[in-house]
C-alpha cells in the first residue's frame, strides 16, 4: 500500500505546475460563433454596456508603435498609445463626444475609424493629447469575429477585421515631430457586448496579436472564467485563409509590474495543431482602478515577429 501511494503521489506530483505556471484548461464554448470578420461586423451595437475600436501599427524596423482606442460605452472617450525606443511608452485618455456615424467604424470629437469599401480600406484619424494620427490600412486579411463569449451573467463579442494589414500615413508628436508611417504592420479590431471591462464575473483575459513575416499573423483573444477554464480562439490568419480553434494556455515566468502580476510567456495549444507560444519583450502596464492590463510589446517564436500581448487582471494586493 505505501509504495502505491507513493507511485501514486509521483504521478499527480508531475502534473503539478510550478507556482510560476498557470494551465488554464478550454472552456465548453458551444453558444460562441466563429466566422471569418467581415466589415458588417463592425458597426456599433446598441445597447452594449462596453464598446470600442482599436487600431496598432508597428515599424516591423524599429518597433515604434502607435494605439488608437475609440470608445463609445459606458462613456465616449478616445486613448492612445505611443511606443519609441528612443522616448519610452506614453499612454492617454479623455472624455470626447459621440458624432453621427453610418457604416462600419465610429466616430467621435477628435477622431474616428471609417470603412472605404471602394478602396478597400480603413481610414484612421485621432487628434488627442498633442498627437496627430492619420493612417490608412490595406491589403488587409481578416481575423475572424467570435462571440457571444458568455460568462456569468455578462457577454462580449469580438471581431478582427483586420488580422493584419499595411499602414501608411503619418504620426505627429507632441513636440512637432512628424513620423513618417510606410509599410508599418497593421491590426484593428472592435469589442462589444453586456460587460464591464473591470468585471467579478470573470479573472481576466488574454490577447495578443503578433504579426509575423509573408502577410500572416498569430491572434489570441479570450477570457478566463471563475470556473478558471478560457473562453476564447486562436487564429492563425493569412492571405490564403484564417483557420481558428478554441485553444488551452499554459502562463508562465509571472513579472510583477507597478502592482500588476502578468506572464511572460503564453503558449496557446489546440488538440492536433502545432501550438503559438507568446513571449513579451517589452513590458508596460496601463493601470485601470481595480484591473491593469499589460500593453507589451512581444513576439512569437517566428524569426521576424512582432506584435503587441495583453493579461488583464485585478491589481495585486498592496
Amino acid at each position: 500500500m505505501d509504495t502505491l501511494l507513493a507511485l501514486i503521489t509521483a504521478v499527480v506530483a508531475s502534473f503539478a505546475a510550478p507556482a510560476d505556471v498557470e494551465r488554464i484548461p478550454a472552456g465548453a464554448a458551444a453558444a460562441t460563433r466563429v466566422a471569418v470578420a467581415r466589415p458588417a461586423d463592425d458597426v456599433a451595437h446598441p445597447g452594449s454596456r462596453t464598446e470600442w475600436w482599436y487600431v496598432h501599427a508597428l515599424d516591423p524596423r524599429t518597433g515604434r508603435t502607435i494605439i488608437v482606442t475609440l470608445f463609445a460605452e459606458p462613456v465616449a472617450a478616445i486613448g492612445g498609445f505611443w511606443f519609441d525606443g528612443a522616448r519610452g511608452k506614453t499612454r492617454w485618455t479623455q472624455l470626447t463626444a459621440a458624432r453621427p456615424h453610418r457604416g462600419p467604424g465610429t466616430t467621435v470629437v477628435g477622431g474616428g475609424i471609417r470603412y472605404d469599401p471602394a478602396a478597400r480600406a480603413w481610414i484612421v484619424r485621432h487628434d488627442a493629447n498633442g498627437y496627430r494620427v492619420r493612417l490608412r490600412l490595406t491589403r488587409i486579411v481578416p481575423g475572424v469575429t467570435a462571440g457571444p463569449v458568455a460568462y456569468g451573467d455578462e457577454e462580449m463579442h469580438w471581431t478582427a477585421r483586420v488580422a493584419r494589414g499595411r499602414a501608411d500615413g503619418e504620426v505627429v508628436l507632441p513636440d512637432g515631430e512628424r513620423i513618417a508611417v510606410r509599410g508599418w504592420r497593421a491590426y484593428h479590431d472592435h469589442n462589444w457586448g453586456r460587460f464591464d471591462l473591470q468585471s467579478t464575473a470573470y479573472r481576466g483575459w488574454e490577447w495578443a496579436v503578433v504579426h509575423e513575416p509573408g502577410r500572416r499573423a498569430a491572434l489570441l483573444g479570450g477570457l478566463t472564467g471563475t470556473d478558471g477554464r478560457f473562453r476564447g480562439v486562436l487564429v492563425r490568419a493569412t492571405p490564403t485563409g484564417t483557420p481558428a480553434c478554441r485553444p488551452a494556455l499554459v502562463l508562465r515566468d509571472f513579472a510583477t509590474l507597478e502592482g500588476h502580476r502578468f506572464p511572460q510567456k503564453v503558449t496557446a495549444r489546440c488538440a492536433g495543431r502545432r501550438p503559438v507560444r507568446f513571449t513579451v519583450t517589452e513590458p508596460y502596464v496601463a493601470r485601470l482602478t481595480t484591473h491593469a492590463l499589460t500593453e507589451s510589446i512581444g513576439r512569437t517564436d517566428v524569426p521576424g515577429s512582432l506584435g503587441l500581448i495583453e493579461h488583464l487582471a485585478e491589481l495585486a494586493a498592496p
